[in-house]
């Protein structure tokens, strides 16, 4: 919002936004904001992560449907299009990855008041009536939207 206001040159007194205006990198002015942001994926399970320059953490907050891992570290320099999974052979970077991610959660949570919603969805997957899975099969089996009759049904119930 800070950007858009910017560009537009509107000005917001006595507002307050989260994030700043980008205009400064744009211009050249200055290189980057925060370089570690805080990261989530939820389509059709909960992950969320952190991301550095370098690095690229996710963790799963329920099994996998594609039956990835419960840590995912990817080397975003090394590694572009996230193809080699480094959690097992760099304990020390997803440590010290999600030491700063589990800060920032505190941290918002403290400011704001209110749990961070990643971990307070309650039964996310309750329209399929089986509740949070136990492994990635079920996650699999019950969610899996290959079969057209299957996304039919999900995309009725979620119009419901």
């Amino acid at each position: 919002m800070p950007t858009l206001l910017e560009l537009a040159e509107i000005e917001a007194p006595g507002c307050t936004f989260d994030g700043a205006s980008l205009m400064d990198m744009v211009r050249g002015e200055e290189a980057s904001h925060d370089s570690s942001f805080y990261i989530t994926e939820c389509t059709w399970m909960r992950k969320h992560g952190w991301r550095t320059p370098e690095w690229k953490l996710m963790v799963a907050l329920e099994p996998d449907f594609h039956f990835k891992p419960e840590v995912e570290l990817y080397n975003l320099v090394t590694d572009p299009e996230e193809n080699e999974n480094l959690a097992e052979e760099r304990p020390e970077v997803v440590a010290y990855l999600r030491a700063q991610m589990d800060a920032w959660i505190a941290r918002r949570e403290a400011e704001t008041g209110l749990p961070n919603p990643m971990h307070h969805q309650g039964d996310w997957h309750g329209h399929t009536g089986v509740g949070p899975f136990k492994t990635s099969q079920q996650a699999y089996d019950t969610m899996h939207i290959g079969d057209p009759n299957q996304a039919a049904k999900l995309q009725s119930e979620a119009r419901k």
